[in-house]
């Protein structure tokens, strides 16, 4: 009979053709299991989510602890004193490079074989100003053979130089982290990278009168900068640029 079966439904096997003829019984707790797994199949339970608010929360107060360590700083200080020897040297050398710079303008090769009168002006009384007025005499003698008029004598050109700026420039920028009580000063910061660049600056222009036809010209304004930069770390220090 169970062949004779089979052979009228060969597409099942002889033990499924069994089960469903109810000639072999399963156990009580196969049963059960088969049941369990078939209500799972046709009524899924809710799909568990991961706590994904709870870990982008924690790792923005991660972010935030991280932040109030290690902080990134920048100052800027402007001085137009010369304290010390490398500011001394900073400024005189941009001074120099001014002067350099001033002569190589095209206006002023009128001056060639000129008597001038020559004045140099600043927002206000400063220490290097005579020190300026020397260096660009000098100059226009050396490289323009001029002759420099005495007080109220006539002179075939007036020429004045404005500074704008004649002085150092310090800037900090860099990474640091608290000094947790390793430093002599309670609110002191260790430095994890920091460029320190110490500048000397001069800045100017010269105008020049023509006393015959009273006809005026300038140069153009010339930025003269001479660099002095270190890069510290905790354990290290080095320059990046060298004053000669």
């Amino acid at each position: 009979m169970l062949a004779e079966h089979c052979r009228r439904n060969p597409q099942q096997s002889p033990t499924d053709q069994m089960f469903r003829q109810g000639t072999v019984k399963l156990p009580n707790v196969l049963v059960q299991q088969r049941s369990s797994v078939r209500d799972l199949l046709k009524h899924p339970g809710p799909v568990v989510k991961r706590p994904v608010a709870r870990r982008f929360t924690a790792r923005m107060v991660a972010a935030l602890v991280m932040l109030s360590v290690l902080s990134s700083c920048s100052t800027r200080q402007l001085s137009d004193t010369v304290p010390g020897s490398t500011a001394q040297r900073l400024v005189t050398y941009s001074l120099e490079k001014f002067v350099r710079d001033l002569m190589q303008q095209s206006e002023m090769q009128s001056l060639t074989g000129q008597k001038i009168a020559l004045n140099v002006h600043f927002l206000k009384d400063h220490a290097l100003l005579g020190y300026a007025t020397q260096l660009i005499r000098y100059q226009l003698e050396r490289k323009f053979q001029v002759e420099f008029a005495h007080h109220n004598e006539p002179a075939q050109y007036e020429v004045d130089v404005f500074f704008n700026s004649i002085g150092t420039d310090y800037d900090s920028y860099g990474l640091s982290i608290p000094g947790f009580g390793l430093t002599t000063s309670p609110d002191s910061r260790i430095s994890i990278l920091s460029i320190d660049m110490f500048h000397g600056i001069t800045e100017g222009y010269a105008l020049f009168k023509n006393m015959e036809n009273a006809t005026t010209d300038r140069t153009q304004r010339i930025l003269a900068r001479v660099r002095a930069d270190n890069v510290t770390t905790p354990i290290l220090e080095f320059p990046v640029n060298q004053l000669d």
